[in-house]
């Protein structure tokens, strides 16, 4: 570092000397930046985002390959760097541990680790459990039938969600859940005649959702399927219900907020609380426009006792009639 705290390039001079041009291609990022140094500037969550703006960087995804490429020079330091391009590509830590463990990326050339992580693409994109944790797969699942959305951004495919700000506790611990697997922090949107904010994260695109989408998506409409409901355990039922659910304090029951979905799928989702938890409930019509689903009261308990230790946060507890609304 140089003493006004700026990493040096390989030619010893300060990044000024690159001159004020936007840095577009990781080739200029290695040309402007020693990038083991940039790394140490990356301290806690944020500085990615100020090193951007710092710098003139293009875009984030630009920096987070030359500190990817960094951190795997660090870890394998006799690595080619043609390589460490290549798995520069790699954005979540865990995954690239993976990968390394089942390929030998020194005895591999060029061609055969390009074909390998080709491979192990191909591999996440049908069995995305290879990576996601339990617990995160149960939370997707949940999260989809709710607020939850995936969208195609060229071969792969990011996950989205958003909420009010009465639940912005609710959607950080979501989003810390998943952090791996995103670049920035959610944020607040303000929309027209919301009296409130609503915050929001996004996922990089990535294969591990791709088959999520397939499940989930059929023309490029969410649906719900018995082979989705057979997927639900406990845990990704209490995300649907804090998600989409709400307690109705004066009938004392659970509506399921299931708007999206098409008179038919009510009638799945109905036959599949009856035959997989013995739970009844009603299709209802609202607006003349909306389906959703209602809880007897007797259900509603049975209901609240099959999810409640499963919801991630106190406050949600409302959303079984156990907390003020």
């Amino acid at each position: 570092m140089t003493e006004n705290n700026e990493p040096l390039k390989e030619n010893g001079t300060s990044p000024e000397a690159y001159g004020a041009a936007q840095i577009t291609t990781l080739r200029e990022v290695r040309k402007a930046f020693d990038i083991k140094q940039l790394l140490k500037e990356i301290q806690k969550r944020g500085d990615a985002k100020r090193l951007v703006e710092k710098y003139n960087f293009k875009n984030h995804s630009i920096l987070a390959r030359a500190l990817n490429e960094a951190k795997i020079l660090t870890i394998f330091p006799g690595i080619e760097k043609s390589k460490s391009s290549i798995l520069s590509t790699f954005r979540v830590s865990r995954e690239f541990s993976y990968f390394t463990k089942l390929y030998n990326i020194y005895g591999l050339s060029v061609r055969e680790l390009r074909t390998a992580i080709l491979e192990w693409k191909c591999l996440i994109s049908k069995n995305p459990r290879l990576l996601l944790t339990q617990k995160q797969h149960e939370v997707l699942m949940g999260m989809l039938l709710g607020d939850g959305n995936l969208r195609h951004r060229g071969k792969n495919t990011l996950f989205r969600t958003e909420h009010s700000e009465k639940q912005k506790e609710y959607l950080f611990w979501t989003y810390r859940l998943f952090k791996e697997f995103t670049l920035s922090e959610p944020k607040g949107v303000t929309r027209e005649h919301h009296k409130n904010d609503e915050y929001s994260f996004t996922t990089f695109a990535h294969p591990v959702f791709n088959s999520y989408f397939e499940l989930f998506y059929k023309n490029g409409c969410k649906r719900v399927t018995k082979e989705i409901l057979e997927l639900l355990t406990p845990e990704s039922l209490s995300i649907w219900i804090c998600d989409d659910g709400s307690y109705s304090n004066s009938g004392k029951h659970i509506i399921l907020c299931t708007n999206s979905f098409l008179l038919n799928e009510h009638k799945i989702m109905q036959k599949y609380f009856k035959e997989k938890w013995n739970l009844n409930c009603s299709i209802r019509f609202r607006n003349q426009k909306y389906y959703y689903l209602s809880f007897y009261q007797a259900d509603t308990k049975k209901l609240a006792n099959i999810i409640r230790n499963y919801i991630p946060l106190e406050n949600l507890k409302y959303k079984i009639g156990e907390k003020d609304d």
